[in-house]
């Protein structure tokens, strides 16, 4: 496979690490989130395997031409519709969630609506690149990012604040079942190879994924779920962890780098997963704008050959941003990520079951 098919599931399991994802996990962890990791891999290894194999088997092509091409136009329109709509919300979750963050922990001062319209500045320069400029970015970014990142990891699952009896503890419920969407939460982070339903058009080549980078995938997936869930158990407190918004970074302000420019962690995490944080947005808009340029394109908003209706459609993520961003609180916007979640699998099959539908049509 490309390299930048890996580059693309990785930004979406690192930028987990910190949003929704890991308050959800310490919620269940008396009720099976153990359980929910582990039935989460294979069932997300699985989609993986079959939407990227069957989406290689049309090279240079996204999901947007195959549809045109097989299927009837209503089918076409309302579907790249819906595709639009779930790139657009992934986008927003991760957004919202960084919000919050950056005014809570970094600038109390600054106004939330002035911080997400710096955050929507940035990501509207780069979601508006064109595609192969978009996986460059995110080359660059991943490569500069992860040195750093595997040396927190490293300091702590090395420091000696680590109880290891409190990350022991949760592996006694292991028995427990896991509600629907506690799975769903725990296969989301692997949910970066549905970006190759447009980034495929860059892909021109045929090609396959095999087992050992499959295995690879699930391996490193397993190390960012258990990283995520137990590192905050085991530095807060099996029982005190619960009670926090955002656990990972207070765990990160628990640990301390001697002999680094920077002592306390917090602001080298900070600022390593917001970086990781506006790429993984720019991703998921990019595809949402390319998915909605198929259905809403205006032919007469031309100026000097180019035609603007992807600025249109930014437009409207602008607004709707905004007004979505000043209304949720952190409670509604946990709530509406969960029931947000709970589609993704389905949906997942969905795309799975037309590209086979695709595949099974070319060869008649």
């Amino acid at each position: 496979m490309n390299r930048y098919y890996y580059y693309l599931v990785a930004v979406n399991m690192l930028v987990n690490i910190i949003v929704f994802i890991p308050k959800i996990l310490l919620n269940e962890r008396k009720s099976g989130a153990v359980m929910a990791i582990v039935l989460a891999i294979f069932i997300a290894l699985f989609l993986l395997y079959c939407y990227t194999n069957l989406m290689n088997q049309f090279p240079g092509k996204g999901l947007p031409e195959l549809l045109k091409e097989n299927t009837a136009k209503w089918f076409y329109t309302v579907t790249i519709f819906l595709h639009g709509i779930m790139w657009f919300i992934a986008g927003l979750i991760t957004l919202i969630g960084f919000t919050d963050l950056i005014k809570r922990f970094m600038n109390p001062d600054m106004p939330q609506t002035m911080i997400v319209i710096v955050f929507l500045a940035f990501i509207t320069y780069a979601a508006l690149l064109d595609s192969k400029k978009v996986l460059y970015s995110i080359e660059i970014i991943l490569l500069l990012s992860m040195p750093l990142i595997v040396v927190i990891f490293i300091k702590a699952y090395t420091s000696e604040s680590l109880n290891w009896d409190f990350v022991r503890l949760p592996l006694t419920y292991y028995y427990k079942l896991p509600d629907y969407t506690t799975i769903s939460a725990c296969a989301y982070t692997f949910q970066g190879f549905l970006n190759i339903s447009i980034f495929n058009r860059v892909f021109t080549k045929k090609q396959v994924l095999k087992g050992n980078m499959l295995i690879g995938i699930g391996l490193f997936g397993l190390v960012t779920l258990f990283t995520t869930m137990f590192i905050p158990i085991g530095f807060q407190g099996f029982q005190g962890v619960g009670d926090l918004v955002f656990p990972w970074i207070v765990t990160s302000d628990s640990m301390r780098m001697q002999f680094i420019f920077v002592e306390r962690v917090l602001y080298i995490f900070l600022l390593l997963f917001v970086g990781l944080s506006i790429i993984n947005i720019v991703i998921h808009w990019h595809v949402a704008v390319e998915y909605f340029k198929c259905i809403f394109t205006f032919k007469k908003l031309e100026w000097k050959g180019r035609n603007l209706s992807d600025y249109v459609i930014f437009l409207a993520f602008w607004v709707l941003t905004l007004t979505i961003a000043n209304y949720l609180t952190e409670y509604q916007a946990l709530k509406y990520t969960m029931i947000w979640l709970n589609f993704l699998i389905p949906f997942n099959l969905f795309g799975i079951a037309i590209l086979w539908y695709f595949m099974r049509r070319a060869k008649a």
